[in-house]
Parts: C-alpha cells; structure tokens; sequence
C-alpha cells in the first residue's frame, strides 16, 4: 500500500509515483545478485542478472504509462515472474531410463541454490559435480543424474550440448584442459580420460572431447598420438 502521510499534488504525483516505482528496481537487483553469486562464477551470475533486470524494468516503466491504478499484488506477481522463481529449473523433463541428453538440450538452467535443485529432483540421483568457465558466454558444469554423469555446455544457462561421461578414477583419470596431437598443442579445452603413469607429465588419453566454442558442441577427437596434461586432472582423481 502506497503511504497515506504521503499526499502530493496531481501535478506531481506523476513523478513522484514513478519514483517510488523505479526505487523497487535496485533493491531487487541487490537481493538477486547475492542470491546468485555464492554459488555461480560472477560472470554467469552478470549474464542472468542483467536480463532480468531489463525485463524488470520495462515492465515496470510499462505498467507507469498505464493510465489508472494497478492494484500492487499483480506488479509483484509479474516481479516475481520475470526470475528463476516462476521458470522451469532445466531438468523438469529428465526422467530416469529416458534419453536423459535429449531432455536437457535447449533447456534454461535454473540458477537457485544447489541444494534446493538437488532436493526437489531427488527421483534423479541429482549432484553437482563442478564447473567452469570456458569463455565469456560458456560454462561447462557436469552433474551426476540416475547414477551417470553428464557435462552440459551451457551458453548463457541455455544448455547447448550434453555429453555422457565414462567412468574415471585414480588409474583412468578424468582431466579439463589442454592436450597435445603428435607432440603439437590442440587449440582450446579438452575433456576426457586420461592413462595415468607414475612420473610422466603428459599422459596419453583413452577418450576425449574437444569444446568446440563457436559451434558450442563437445566434438570427439582422435586418441592415435593424443596426450593431454596431468595438470588438468580434477582432484578427486589425484590431480593437484
């Protein structure tokens, strides 16, 4: 409710009304930025805030031209509508036994916290396993679902590719990072599973994935003479 102390004159009330309005707008954009950034890199929590806000904004400068009143529970519906709250979380459509890739591919990944993503698709198995920046609009993360792992190729939380995962451990480790053709550098990052040997640097890969950045996809590469970097083994496979 607007407050009744409060009485300007028709000739500003205008103005003043769509002050008040516009002043919703930062602590809004406050409250989501701290809701968003302990658990995504900054830039992907930028990527999310800025659309939002600027759809935010346009529907509140919207319903300000509006002749009339607009009775407030509807503004902070559409508020409300325009985050993550209202929108599908990315695995709505996953089912277990169904062809869990296809599922994902195209879909808006929610960026609520973790554990609430985890609890409410319990039917899965859901884990997150971790991610990381490819480039300024790419994100790679991988996510245990119905006891398998996945790595999404995210573009602005819109799932692009998904890649199943091989089993990886400590004598076949799974790596991020660069690798090497017949002892010459590959350009961009690589996943895959790596042949550990004790005291070797670059190891040779059993399988592995190219990120393709400009046609965003997860291109197969050839292991004949392909050896990648002990430095991009994750830790949980003994990397450093």
């Amino acid at each position: 409710m607007p407050d009744q102390s409060l009485q300007p004159s028709p000739k500003f009330g205008v103005a003043l009304r769509r002050r008040s309005w516009l002043a919703y707008l930062h602590p809004l954009r406050s409250l989501a930025l701290i809701r968003m950034f302990p658990m995504l890199p900054p830039s992907r929590a930028r990527f999310r805030a800025e659309g939002e806000f600027a759809l935010v904004r346009q529907t509140m400068e919207c319903f300000m031209k509006t002749k009339g009143s607009v009775p407030i529970f509807v503004v902070i519906l559409l508020l409300f509508c325009t985050s993550t709250i209202c929108a599908a979380d990315g695995f709505d459509s996953v089912r277990c036994g169904s062809d869990i890739p296809q599922a994902l591919l195209g879909r808006t990944m929610s960026n609520e916290k973790i554990v609430a993503l985890e609890e409410r698709h319990k039917d899965l198995g859901l884990k997150d396993l971790g991610g990381t920046e490819i480039s300024d609009r790419l994100f790679l993360i991988s996510w245990r679902i119905c006891g398998e792992e996945y790595f999404l190729l995210e573009d602005h939380d819109i799932v692009r590719d998904v890649q199943k995962f091989p089993k990886h451990s400590k004598d076949s480790p799974q790596f991020i990072g660069g690798c090497q053709l017949n002892g010459h550098d590959l350009p961009g990052t690589a996943i895959g599973v790596l042949k550990n040997e004790a005291g070797v640097e670059i190891l040779p890969a059993v399988i592995a994935w190219k990120i393709d950045e400009k046609q965003m996809k997860f291109v197969k590469l050839q292991t004949d003479g392909l050896r990648c970097s002990r430095e991009g083994i994750i830790t949980v496979d003994g990397g450093r």
